[in-house]
């Protein structure tokens, strides 16, 4: 078949990975020159056993909206323009979504680690993550449920990190370096055959009742047998010209990278549960910092209280930031369907249109198996087939 992805992040690249290999040929189409954000500006972390987030309550809502003190904030402007969105969200929450995430995120961990070992692959892959705690009881309660190594208090301190009781280490799961991922995997699909337009807007249009027909900066394509949007945060406005919302919003996030000037400050990927923050340094000088989930629209700014209190959550839990020179800083848009699942699939109504987007904060960690879920589907073979109804595109209509 003759496939169009639009969108290049993350998802759309292992989209064009696994249907290239199948022998089809694919056009990967993206109005960006460079990787999109949210693939790059983001932790890093590969760790289906942290997926699940935690249930969105109206207390929780209304008090992270009038007070943005920690990671969470939604704004009220954006709660009123997009009520249904909250109202399904509130009324579906997360239950019942924690075991089938984790489910596809162990899957998409595997289909990471075949990736790595059959292309001779290596963005800086970090083996083993700890997730840590403010209370010890925490961390034993996370350690029984998923059967996980716990990890005392001295042991955090001896890594380099205090006040912090106790933690689990995740020892199968990884860590990489988000930019260099995706450049590799860029290369790979390229080398494969796969075309690239890039820096060019792309627009789709019905060219009938039931299917699309899609144009370049308003010039008309070559015809494509399947078009697959995978424009991550932009698939919203793609899809919604063509009469279909597919309940995505952007949730934004900031990634702070430090020059460590050749010392270790931590010899372990962290994650900070208690605040949502994550760390990792994958070289002798170079320290990634992520956190924030705000749900504010499309804004690309973070104002200077809201990185007080990441710059504080750090010193306060790590022993040495004394050699630290920021080098760059991000935000990332990730996509956030209501009950915080990916919607893939085709399009209602919609014969040669298909999504494969709304992986939310999960985006990295979900992107291997978004898009061999979506290639499954295309060639009809069978693959998380108890999960299709959970994914479809049609379930918020």
């Amino acid at each position: 078949m003759k496939i169009a992805i639009v969108g290049a992040g993350i998802t759309g690249l292992f989209a064009a990975y696994y249907l290239r290999r199948d022998s089809h040929d694919v056009t990967l189409l993206d109005r960006d020159q460079s990787p999109r954000e949210a693939s790059i500006y983001n932790g890093g972390l590969l760790t289906p056993s942290f997926a699940p987030t935690p249930t969105l309550g109206l207390g929780s809502l209304i008090l992270s909206a009038l007070t943005p003190r920690g990671a969470l904030y939604f704004s009220l402007r954006q709660v009123v323009s997009h009520a249904s969105w909250y109202s399904l969200s509130l009324r579906q929450g997360l239950s019942g979504f924690e075991d089938r995430t984790i489910r596809l995120g162990k899957a998409s961990l595997e289909l990471y680690k075949n990736y790595f070992r059959e292309e001779n692959i290596d963005p800086d892959v970090k083996l083993g993550v700890l997730g840590l705690y403010k209370r010890e009881d925490e961390a034993k309660k996370f350690a029984e449920r998923f059967g996980a190594k716990f990890v005392a208090a001295a042991e955090i301190q001896r890594i380099g990190l205090k006040e912090l009781e106790g933690g689990v280490d995740l020892e199968s799961e990884l860590a990489v370096n988000p930019p260099i991922l995706v450049e590799q995997l860029k290369k790979k699909v390229l080398s494969m055959g796969v075309r690239l337009v890039a820096g060019r807007e792309v627009e789709l249009e019905r060219a009938s009742e039931n299917s699309v027909r899609m144009r370049i900066e308003s010039q008309e394509t070559d015809s494509f047998d399947k078009i697959i949007i995978s424009a991550g945060a932009w698939t919203a406005p793609l899809c919604q010209k063509l009469g279909y919302d597919p309940k995505i919003l952007p949730a934004s996030g900031l990634a702070m990278i430090f020059n460590t000037k050749g010392k270790q400050i931590l010899s372990r990927a962290i994650l900070l549960e208690d605040y949502g923050i994550s760390m990792s340094q994958h070289d002798e000088s170079t320290l990634r910092v992520t956190s924030f989930f705000q749900m504010v629209g499309f804004r690309k700014n973070y104002g200077p209280s809201r990185k007080k209190w990441l710059y504080d959550i750090i010193r306060k839990h790590v022993t040495d930031l004394s050699q630290l020179e920021l080098l760059d800083e991000g935000i990332g848009f990730r996509p956030c369907t209501p009950d915080q699942f990916p919607v893939i699939g085709q399009i209602p109504g919609v014969k040669n249109l298909y999504i494969v987007s709304g992986n939310c904060r999960l985006g990295v960690t979900l992107a291997p198996v978004s898009a061999y879920i979506l290639k499954s589907i295309l060639s009809g073979e069978s693959y998380f087939d108890d999960l299709r109804a959970n994914l479809d595109p049609s379930r918020f209509s």
